[in-house]
């Protein structure tokens, strides 16, 4: 269990949460979004035609990217960002270089992190080895990441194959002990911004929660490109919405 400790005689606890801001980006629209939008059935899930591994942003991803980036700096009044953390996959890696555009090259600390990856579930979601990494990104460190470092641990191609059969997928307990982790590290880091660039299933890990005695759960759902606040989600000691 994490917490943070308010300071002596900071009572407005409306005061700490300024003061800590935790935002999501999603990342832009990736050609697997595209694919998924003509062929949404279940059955074509893994049909040949969406064997697309650790796949790029589109165009209209790279525009949904960069308007990110400006509305980060302008409407969210952010001249600097305290920590970044990253997905390794590179949608969402490409999504962050065009948000981190906008700041200063010295304005941001940068963490890659696997915690902050999409829920395997699809051939898109199996990502790309450290040193493929670090030829596309150079000014990054993906030294933390093992080889095979998403999901199962095997290779793109054994995965592939597993996920054609419907095995090897990443299961709700094992998101949930991961982005548990994930929230850890948010909730460790010091008062600044602090931005997550990462993925629609991870988004609703990091917001879910029971909201009734019956067990149901919420988390929010957010479009590619937007930028969400979940400091509240992550700090519900800061939330001062109740």
């Amino acid at each position: 269990m994490y917490n943070i400790n308010i300071p002596k005689g900071e009572k407005n606890v409306e005061q700490r949460r300024r003061k800590k801001r935790i935002l999501a980006i999603r990342h832009g629209e990736s050609v697997w979004n595209v694919l998924h939008s003509k062929h949404p059935s279940e059955e074509e899930r893994y049909h040949s035609r969406m064997w697309v591994v650790d796949c790029d942003i589109t165009n209209t991803g790279v525009e949904q990217a960069v308007l990110a980036g400006k509305s980060l700096a302008s409407e969210c009044e952010i001249s600097s960002i305290q920590l970044m953390i990253i997905s390794p996959l590179r949608r969402a890696l490409q999504t962050a270089s065009l948000v981190l555009a906008n700041f200063p090259s010295d304005a941001s600390r940068v963490l890659v992190s696997k915690d902050a990856a999409e829920v395997m579930v699809d051939p898109c979601d199996i990502g790309s080895s450290p040193a493929k990494l670090s030829n596309e990104f150079s000014k990054w460190d993906f030294s933390e990441l093992c080889e095979n470092w998403w999901h199962g641990g095997r290779t793109q191609e054994e995965t592939l194959a597993q996920m054609k059969n419907s095995k090897g997928l990443e299961t709700n307990e094992d998101a949930r002990i991961r982005i548990e982790r994930l929230k850890g590290l948010l909730r460790e880091q010091e008062d600044g911004n602090i931005v997550i660039v990462c993925h629609s299933d991870t988004i609703w890990w990091l917001t879910r929660h029971i909201y009734n005695k019956g067990g149901d759960e919420f988390g929010l759902r957010v479009e590619n490109g937007e930028i969400v606040d979940i400091t509240a989600y992550i700090h519900p000691e800061l939330d001062t919405s109740t």
